[in-house]
């Protein structure tokens, strides 16, 4: 699940990102924010909670919701 959760956040940011920064500047961030160590660690999180949504056994969006105290 981690490496789905990766690809989808990865899709997501460039969607939302890459038409206003460089590529130079987008991978480091991608590097540092997505790695699969951090991505484990963060649904490890108790307060932390991934939804994959699937239509006609095709992945079709995520939701990731936490909760902050």
């Amino acid at each position: 699940m981690t490496e789905i959760l990766r690809e989808i956040s990865i899709e997501t940011f460039n969607e939302t990102f890459a038409s206003q920064n460089k590529p130079e500047n987008i991978k480091p961030c991608q590097e540092n924010a997505f790695n699969a160590e951090r991505l484990e660690k963060e649904r490890s999180t108790v307060d932390s909670t991934s939804l994959f949504l699937y239509f006609d056994e095709k992945q079709t969006d995520r939701i990731m919701t936490r909760t902050l105290v």
